[in-house]
């Protein structure tokens, strides 16, 4: 008798600490609803910046409306933030070992963030403000990443997300909110790259019993992070070796060592509590229509960086002048080895009495040989003058000429108008002269580099072009002349680039398939460096003449 009663208390005694813990967490379905709240919030946060406010600011007050956001929900509940958000010091032992973590899931997942980019073929864009050009400019960065990221997400969710997810299991609690982590940061490479990151996070999190324990590890994550994006930012001629593939091995020696020492040195925490008596549709709309939001948001996004042609709804337009006084630029020519192989220089003038501007450019490259995996250069020695005219307003081609010596082949070009037309006339090595017909909107190779710092810069510009090559193999005529091929002009994202000339945070640009060209992101958007599929310019010195005259 004794035995069924001890048997009795014991249960009753279980069923007792199982309500109390029940009473101490969100129901799945609150905690799914704070999930859209948060969801929407980021949604508006994210148009803020494009009113002149600094990214990393908005993030900070992002995050810090999420902290609020946690504790009014908490409030609202009644529930004991201490005790609810496992507010609990982990231990020394366990803290060291969550910034040990901490340090190899960044190293196994930025490797694995550039993978998922190559898969996907595109990287997610950033904006020229994201990249700090002075370490006062990285405080900012730094407060956003390291203190606002840890704090805001960790309390929103494994703080009390995750711990409402919890009833249904811990597997369940951490991997749904792992994947909900996800989707918050609205991009299709996300669901992958940072699933390392979000289940170490909930594992910690839930085997210490500690909310701390997961802060430490992503305070971790992200002071390298940022550490390298500010490096990149600040020395882009630094080569820092990371991501690499030997750094990723090293990064899951690290996970997984101190995962194991963090498991054998904590208890599993006490039985899941069974779920609210309350439907599946009731608990998991508020789910439905932020999956609905995703899939919307980061289809856009991958539509724009994979696709970008299917946005090119209009043909190129340009309105500004590039530059309103005489401009002089000087560049180093490099091959595919980043050896030197020459140099350009090229003068805009503008011709008030004529209405246009006048590009005179003049380049000298060198013979090469170059070999870098399984390609292969042979270049002759080229030395090209090319004098281009463009409309002021409107920037279109109005005329031009050109003559190219490249080892023994001669080549000359005339561009002249034909009512709304132009005429491309190319003579190759004094035989007859080829002609073409050309909209008057064109884009002439060797060009278009300086003619497009008149963009209007932005992510996702793109827009339908025609681009004419002075000679081209033609397969149909199985000979060589010139060649026009509709494009697609792009504006693909912003980064910083190293030259000669200094330090610059540009815009990445895009000319077809071969050709890509980076302005700086700062007015008059000088091209600092330009690829023609072969040799890369790099701006070694600028000029305002007038100016210098004076």
């Amino acid at each position: 008798m004794s035995k069924a009663n001890d048997k009795n208390t014991r249960r009753k005694a279980n069923l007792a600490r199982q309500e109390g813990i029940a009473q101490e967490r969100p129901t799945i379905r609150s905690a799914n609803l704070l999930f859209l709240i948060s969801m929407i919030v980021m949604m508006v946060t994210l148009g803020i910046p494009t009113q002149g406010w600094s990214p990393h600011w908005v993030s900070i007050i992002t995050t810090a409306l999420f902290l609020l956001l946690a504790l009014l929900f908490l409030r609202y509940h009644k529930l004991p933030p201490r005790v609810t958000l496992r507010l609990r010091w982990p231990g020394r032992r366990l803290a060291a070992l969550s910034l040990l973590i901490g340090v190899g899931v960044w190293l196994m997942a930025t490797w694995l963030g550039n993978l998922v980019d190559a898969l996907f073929g595109y990287s997610v864009p950033w904006t020229p403000d994201f990249f700090p050009t002075t370490p006062v400019e990285a405080v900012p960065l730094f407060l956003a990443w390291c203190v606002g990221a840890p704090l805001g997400e960790e309390v929103l969710f494994r703080g009390v997300i995750q711990r409402a997810h919890e009833r249904r299991g811990p597997r369940v609690g951490i991997l749904g909110v792992a994947l909900l982590f996800a989707l918050y940061h609205m991009s299709f490479q996300s669901l992958l790259a940072l699933l390392p990151l979000a289940l170490t996070l909930g594992y910690v999190v839930w085997r210490s019993n500690s909310l701390l324990s997961g802060i430490l590890v992503h305070l971790a994550n992200n002071v390298l992070a940022s550490g390298r994006f500010a490096a990149m930012s600040l020395r882009p001629d630094l080569e820092l070796g990371i991501p690499s593939l030997p750094a990723a091995i090293v990064g899951a020696i690290l996970t997984l060592v101190g995962l194991w020492l963090f498991r054998r040195d904590t208890a599993p925490p006490p039985p899941p509590v069974s779920p609210e008596p309350t439907s599946w549709l009731r608990r998991t709309w508020p789910l439905l229509i932020a999956v609905l939001i995703f899939v919307v948001l980061a289809g856009l996004q991958f539509v724009a960086g994979r696709f970008p042609e299917a946005l090119a709804f209009d043909r190129l337009d340009l309105q500004e002048a590039p530059s309103e006084g005489p401009t002089r630029w000087q560049y180093e020519l490099r091959n595919i080895l980043d050896e030197p192989v020459g140099h350009a220089e090229c003068r805009l003038t503008p011709e008030p009495e004529d209405g246009v501007f006048a590009l005179d450019c003049q380049v000298q490259q060198a013979a090469f040989e170059a070999r870098k995996g399984r390609s292969y250069f042979n270049m002759d020695e080229m030395d090209l003058h090319q004098m281009i005219r463009w409309q002021r307003d409107g920037l279109h081609l109005v005329e031009g000429e050109a003559v190219q010596q490249s080892g023994e082949h001669h080549l000359a070009l005339t561009l002249a108008p034909d009512g709304e037309e132009l005429v491309l006339s190319v003579s190759q090595d004094g035989g007859p002269p080829q002609e073409l017909t050309l909209p008057d909107d064109v884009l002439l190779a060797a060009e278009w580099p300086w003619r497009l710092s008149s963009l209007p810069f932005s992510l996702s510009y793109s827009r339908k072009a025609t681009l004419a090559w002075p000679s081209q193999w033609r397969e149909e005529t199985q000979s060589s002349g010139p060649v026009a091929e509709d494009i697609c002009v792009v504006v693909r994202d912003a980064g910083p680039v190293w030259t000669p000339a200094g330090r610059f945070v540009t815009w990445r640009v895009t000319v077809g398939d071969r050709q890509t060209a980076w302005y700086d992101a700062e007015a008059p958007h000088t091209l600092v460096r330009y690829h023609d599929g072969i040799v890369t310019y790099l701006l070694t010195e600028v000029e305002q003449e007038s100016a210098a005259n004076e």
